[in-house]
This record gives C-alpha cells, structure tokens and sequence, in this order.
C-alpha cells in the first residue's frame, strides 16, 4: 500500500473516530440513565457468561488474549491534513479555539496527537454575491460610496466576460487533471473554447505545478486549492470571493490568479484582489501551517506577462487592519468621497456618474484649442486624461443608445439604423450556383502566420519557418512612461547619434 493510500486511510479513521466519539459524547449527555442501565444489563450478561465460560473451559483449554496492537502516535502532516479539511469546510474558528485552548498560536507548537479529536464534518455556504467582493476592490477602495451606487445598476455582461468564465472553466479542468484529481471535461459547453484558450490553460496548470514543487521543498504536505471561496469579511463586512488556486505551505502562502484578457497588463504588485484572497486563505489555514510570506502571481498569457509579488504577513495584516478596514466600512455605509480615475474602467455606473463627468469636463478649460497654440505643459496634461477621456465618452454614447431605446427621449437625438454590409443567406447554396456557371468561386490563399503556426504546432513552425519570418517594428504610439516597452529614438535623438 502506497505512503498516500495509507495517510488518506489514516485520515479518514481520524474522521469517523471524531464522529463516534462525539455521538458518544452526545448520548452520554443527554441519556445518562440509559447508558447506566445498559452497564447494568452487561454486567447480569458478563457474570452468565463467565459462568458458561468456565464450564467450556473444562472441555478447551481457554486461549490466549488477543493483544491490542500499540497505537502509532500521529504525524503533523497526518494531523494537519484533517485540521485543514475542517476549516475548508466551514469550521475556522473550532480550529482556531482548539489551539488557544493548549495555549498556543501553530499546531506545530502543540503534540499533533491533541487536536485530531475535534476534527468532524460540515460546512459553510456562502452566498454567490458580495457587495464588497475582491474582485472589485481595486474600485470600491478607491471610490468607498462608488460600491452602493452599483446596486442600482445590473450586470450587463459582455463576451469578454464570457470568453474569461469559460478560460477559467478549463484552467480549472487542466489544473485538476494534472494533479489527479477527479474533473470533467467543460470544453463541450464552452462558448468561445479555441486552440489559444487550450494553449493558455495548459501554460496556467503546468505553471502552478511548478510552484507546487517549489512548494515541496520546504513543506511535505503542500494543500492546493482549485477555485476555492475564501472569506475575508474579519475585515470586509460580508467579504468573500474565490480564488483561482491557493497553494498552502510551511513559510509561503502562494496566492494565483488567471488572466485571460489581453488589453490592460495586470500587475501582482500591490494587488488588493490578490490581497484579500491571501487574508481568506490566513483565515483557514493561519496557525495550522507555519506562514510568514504571501507570494502572489498573476497569469496573463495572452500578454505574455506572468506577475509575482511577494509581502510578509505582517505587512498584509497591517494593511488589513489599517487602511482595508477603514475603507471597508465606509464602503458599506454607501459613505466615503467619489473619485475618479482609472479604476471606473469597470465599474456599473461609470456612464452616468457624475463624478467621472466632472474629472473628464476638466479638459474643457483649454476650450479645445489647437495643439500649436497650446504649451508643452498643457498637452502632457491633456495626454494623460486623454484615453480616459476618450473611453469615458464611448460609455457615455452606449449608456445613451440603451436609454434610448427603452424609451428616453434626449432633445436633439433619434436611434436610426446603422450602416451594415450585405451577407450570403446560404453560403452553400451560393457555391453550388456558382460552379453549376462554370466559375472558379475559391482565391488560393497562403494561411497567415497565426493559422500556420496552429496547423505545423509551435515546435515545427520555428523549426521550419524560422528563418522566413520577421516582425517589424511597430509603428509609434505616445504611451505613458511606465509602460514596459523601451522608447524609440526620436528623429533628433537619432540626428545627435550622427
């Protein structure tokens, strides 16, 4: 019998042996006189059968008794594993009381034979919103009143949103089938599943299995988490979301986070998702396993970017307890001061808050003039609320567009149909057509270099091609100075260089 096979055995002997004893415990309670009255009864049964015995002892010599076999004291990992699965399901604070009552912090500073007892079932559900969930953080700390302001607003959704709930589908799936856990495959019912969301998802488990191992070194029984919910709401009133993988060790907690979008760079610096998913995972696990460092990662493939960031716990705590908590509560309450700024990216209300109008109206005080009239100072200024600028006017027109047609009437406007293209109604039928006039009706066309890599697989692709590909340089775009990219040589950059 394999090491594992004999610990999960172990573990689940811990479990029913909790349960027995509590049962016992419970009938003992509540039954006193019948538990004395069933000794009495097996006291009138022992004497008759001792009587019995003696008489077949003079037809059988009486055999030897059986020795209970010494009872194997219980590992850390062992006790661990059980303590760990109790508070995953609901049992936190049992955990917790459980060691403050043998007066310590960290179950390694206690015999690990003590707690197995209190090891039972159960769980916690929680429920499937959060007015403050991790995942809008970034937002509602920014902007605390921003957080009820939202209530009034539905969720519209968006194919993005889709096409990001279906990656996480099969990150999920991928990183359970690598680590031999019981899964199905999702990608059947997967609306936008392709042969990039299938590379991303297979990048994302061998990824974390990686940090597994690493995990490994230090800690023999690393616990992984796979689409967890953890609750942070010690600091955030009613605070939970779930987290992409929770990879629990001896010394670091390793929080990961998938991300399939490609058009804004997620940094794992400073990350208050990232952070808030660290504390619910504290929360479980804190004092069963011996943590001192929070290692966050961001996995964004498609940006070909990949995040970490490191923090003590101490300092997550002080965060926590400071200026998380404040914000918390003024979010709540609906109280706090509005602010502007990059954050409302996606927030619910950003069309017809009036907040983000005034931040974006304050370029109105240059009256649009003409750049060449303008000062250096006054374009960067510009630059810089530029996009923000731009995409606030876009949610501006969209928000318009849907009022409209529920019935709004803006003095000045009118929904019209927009221009469209014609299309085939049966590409089929035109093919047959076609060929029955004797035309050619297919252009021969090389793949291009996205499809052709798919068809030859990455390896082949360079293997052959290598040599026969290029990328030129893009053309210039103006970005801010904290974008990754180097600069480009300006023309008289390039005349000094002569």
């Amino acid at each position: 019998m394999g090491k594992m096979k004999l610990l999960l055995d172990v573990i689940g002997d811990l479990r029913s042996l909790a349960d027995s004893l509590q049962a016992v415990a419970d009938a003992a309670a509540d039954s006193g006189a019948a538990v004395e009255m069933a000794a009495n009864e097996r006291e009138e049964t022992g004497k008759t059968a001792k009587a019995a015995g003696r008489k077949a002892a003079a037809k059988k010599a009486k055999p030897a008794e059986k020795q209970e076999p010494e009872e194997k004291p219980l590992t850390l990992e062992e006790v661990r594993g059980v303590m760990a699965e109790k508070s995953r399901a609901g049992h936190t604070e049992e955990v917790r009381a459980l060691l403050n009552k043998h007066g310590a912090d960290k179950l390694s500073e206690i015999d690990p034979a003590v707690p197995c007892a209190a090891c039972g079932s159960g769980g916690a559900v929680m429920g499937r919103h959060a007015l403050l969930s991790a995942s809008s953080s970034h937002r509602w700390l920014a902007c605390p009143p921003s957080a009820r302001l939202c209530e009034n607003y539905e969720d519209t959704g968006s194919e993005y949103a889709q096409q990001g709930t279906d990656a996480h589908s099969l990150c999920e799936h991928k990183l359970k089938l690598s680590l031999g856990m019981e899964t199905k495959d999702p990608t059947e019912g997967l609306e936008f599943y392709d042969e990039e969301m299938e590379e991303c998802a297979c990048g994302y488990a061998e990824y974390v299995l990686s940090l597994v191992e690493e995990a490994k070194k230090t800690c023999k029984d690393p616990v992984v988490l796979i689409e967890q919910q953890l609750d942070f709401s010690r600091y955030v009133e009613k605070g939970f979301g779930t987290g992409d993988c929770v990879i629990i060790a001896d010394g670091t907690l390793y929080i990961i986070d998938y991300k399939h979008g490609k058009g804004v760079e997620v940094s794992a610096e400073g990350n208050p998702q990232m952070m808030l998913y660290a504390l619910g995972a504290l929360e479980l696990f804190d004092g069963i396993y011996d943590i001192d460092t929070v290692r966050m990662a961001i996995y964004q493939p498609r940006r070909e970017n990949v995040s970490v960031y490191a923090i003590a716990k101490s300092e997550l705590l002080q965060w926590a307890e400071g200026e998380l908590s404040e914000k918390a509560k003024l979010a709540y309450a609906g109280e706090g001061e509005f602010c502007a700024g990059e954050h409302c990216r996606f927030c619910k209300a950003k069309a017809a808050c009036r907040k983000r109008a005034e931040y974006n109206l304050e370029l109105a005080k240059y009256d649009f003039e003409m750049p060449a009239t303008l000062e250096d100072g006054e374009i960067a200024a510009i630059l810089v609320k530029a996009d923000e600028l731009a995409a606030w006017a876009a949610d501006v027109k969209e928000f318009a567009l849907q009022q409209a047609l529920s019935g709004v009437k803006y003095d000045g406007f009118k929904v019209v149909a927009g221009r469209s293209n014609r299309k085939y109604t049966d590409e089929d039928a035109v093919a047959d057509t076609v060929k029955k006039e004797g035309f050619d009706l297919y252009e021969p066309k090389l793949l291009g270099i996205t499809s052709m890599e798919k068809l030859l697989g990455k390896k082949k692709f360079a293997e052959i091609l290598k040599d026969l590909v290029e990328k030129p340089q893009g053309k210039p775009v103006l970005v801010s100075e904290s974008d990754k990219r180097p600069p480009l040589n300006t023309a008289q950059e390039d005349f000094k260089e002569e």
